[in-house]
């Protein structure tokens, strides 16, 4: 639902620079095109990491600590949701099945991202440390709060650390939240895994960074 918001909204905004160009064409106002057709781009913000392109990727989450039911979830659910942000917005990123990922780790354990790479053939390991999870701000409601670390591993030069963003500290929503009584766990925990999936993938392709905003009014009613 959300996204067929934004999708309107996008359609609507693309309506009304239209008919600003064209009042431009009929007034002489070139500045204007320019502008209208700027904004219609939308505002582009490049991958902080953009050396995923053309390889083979495993994307790979775990929590150094003892998880809760709910961070257990994010923790199977975030890698592959940064995989299919991958697959849609890089440039010719090859992202191992997560499926196949998640089986190696079940035999295995995991106590290096390396390992996983090595054991799959990737060539670069992309790592989240899901450091801190929870859903409440208060018993009755709910606003998620979780700490990441993102590090990008390179299995093809020696394991090496080629990409390493600081924690981040990550609050859904940054204002008020949701009662408890208007939404249910399962649903609001699905919502903020795919908050860190976006926060995440961002660092690997361009993107309009004026989704945050949209991810934001969500909560707004």
């Amino acid at each position: 639902m959300d996204r067929i918001r934004r999708g309107s909204l996008k359609l609507r905004l693309s309506l009304v620079f239209a008919l600003l160009a064209t009042s431009a064409l009929q007034t002489g106002c070139r500045d204007l095109i320019t502008t209208s057709y700027l904004m219609l781009r939308g505002f582009q913000t490049p991958a902080e990491f953009p050396g995923l392109k053309e390889k083979t990727v495993a994307v790979v989450c775990r929590s150094p600590r003892s998880v809760n039911p709910d961070q257990e979830i994010a923790v199977r659910q975030i890698p592959a949701r940064v995989g299919n942000l991958l697959s849609m917005n890089g440039k010719e990123i090859n992202v191992i099945d997560q499926q196949k990922i998640e089986r190696w780790i079940d035999e295995n354990g995991i106590d290096r991202f390396t390992d996983v790479g090595q054991a799959l053939d990737a060539d670069l390991v992309v790592g989240i440390e899901l450091e801190d999870y929870s859903l409440y701000r208060s018993s009755s409601i709910f606003q998620g709060k979780a700490t990441i670390r993102i590090r990008v591993y390179d299995i093809e030069n020696g394991n090496k650390l080629v990409f390493d963003a600081p924690t981040q500290q990550i609050d859904y929503p940054n204002g008020s939240g949701y009662t408890t009584s208007e939404i249910a766990r399962p649903e609001f925990n699905n919502m903020f895994i795919d908050v860190i999936a976006e926060k995440v993938g961002i660092n690997f392709y361009d993107h309009d960074h004026t989704t945050s905003f949209a991810a934001d009014s969500r909560v707004l009613r």
